[in-house]
């Protein structure tokens, strides 16, 4: 269950919370300050929409936000300094692919991939946090280059140059905590594990090649085979697939 306040939701079309009741979203004449850890659906002052836990003082607020121009300098940057995900892309300032980024997630990825020049459509599956993503697209002025939808991108029928896959991080097996955004958003995909055979319909979907982002010492997603090269970084690595 997820608490929306009433006085959020009056900021809401009624197809928008037809949508969100369909999540499990509830409205309530307020937050409880004290109770049990939940979720809740808040507006901010900014005019976007988070997720945090009203449980939690000064908690951690799964929000995408792309207005404090961090995106913009970091596409800027990564044309004059080492970018693995470019990198793994294998393109260059005059080479746009069309890329299916069946993971969405935050979009942070599709994002960049869109400003660099590509042609992206980008799947997010869960409805709550493409609704999110969405609103925080259109209040930055996302790239026109970038296609955003709900729903399972294994529904698609079209094929792209690459397809990027970022599924969901196993969980640590060390004693520290992930980020409290991630934890929100482990929270909110609770029970919403990508398929088994993600990257075999990815292949099948992809003309040129597979680009799969994983934790530096996780294992490769099920596959016959190993990736055809990897591209590292400190803490992530870009496992490619070639058809």
């Amino acid at each position: 269950m997820i608490l929306l306040p009433a006085a959020d939701a009056a900021f809401l079309l009624p197809e928008e919370l037809t949508m969100l009741m369909g999540v499990g979203v509830e409205i309530v004449p307020e937050l409880p300050r004290r109770g049990p850890s939940t979720l809740a659906l808040t507006r901010y002052p900014d005019g976007l929409w988070g997720l945090h836990d009203p449980s939690v003082k000064r908690g951690a607020v799964l929000k995408p936000d792309f207005m404090d121009g961090t995106m913009e300098r970091r596409v800027r940057m990564t044309w004059h300094m080492h970018e693995p995900l470019r990198n793994a892309l294998g393109a260059t300032k005059s080479q746009h692919w069309t890329v299916l980024d069946a993971t969405c997630g935050l979009g942070t990825d599709a994002w960049m991939m869109a400003a660099w020049g590509h042609q992206v459509r980008a799947y997010e599956r869960h409805p709550l946090l493409a609704w999110l993503l969405q609103g925080a697209w259109q209040a930055a002025g996302a790239p026109a280059s970038v296609d955003l939808r709900a729903g399972d991108a294994q529904a698609c029928t079209d094929r792209f140059q690459v397809v990027y896959l970022d599924p969901m991080y196993p969980e640590s097996k060390k004693s520290a905590l992930p980020s409290g955004e991630l934890q929100l958003l482990r929270r909110l995909l609770e029970g919403d594990e990508p398929p088994d055979n993600l990257l075999d319909w990815a292949l099948g979907c992809a003309t040129m090649k597979v680009v799969v982002k994983r934790p530096k010492r996780a294992e490769t997603l099920p596959y016959s085979r190993g990736p055809s090269f990897v591209v590292e970084e400190q803490s992530t690595r870009y496992d490619v697939y070639v058809p």
